[in-house]
């Protein structure tokens, strides 16, 4: 969910001290100007913007702003798999742990009421 926010901070105070390990992951340089890296490029930034726009859908308790988020959130840990090895500093760890666990209360609470509730009569006042 903040995760255009932990980069910057990782970009910031990074020292260079995981640049000897990161040297150590095979790199693929033909992946990225393959086709399936397009593919894959265009989709995740296509599921990023469906998940703000489903995060404002959220904020206004609408009942299509939580299934859009939370089908994005699911569909971003699909993309998310793809991924290569990483390493990240200790700290870095940690954030992007609060990021997920932060996530994880904003879907649930979506779904359990008295906020459900609010969602609930959102969508009756819009089907009127």
């Amino acid at each position: 969910m903040f995760g255009f926010v932990i980069d910057p901070v990782v970009l910031y105070f990074n020292n260079g001290d995981l640049d000897p390990a990161r040297e150590l992951i095979p790199y693929d340089s033909n992946w990225y100007f393959s086709k399936s890296f397009y593919i894959y490029f265009y989709g995740l930034n296509f599921l990023v913007v469906v998940k703000f726009i489903g995060l404002f859908g959220v904020l206004f308790y609408k009942n299509w702003g939580r299934w859009l988020y939370s089908g994005a959130t699911c569909l971003l840990v699909l993309f998310g798999s793809v991924k290569v090895a990483l390493i990240y500093h200790g700290w870095e760890a940690v954030i992007w742990e609060i990021n997920n666990m932060l996530g994880g209360a904003i879907i649930l609470a979506m779904y359990l009421s008295p906020i459900s509730n609010e969602f609930n009569k959102s969508f009756k006042q819009d089907k009127k």
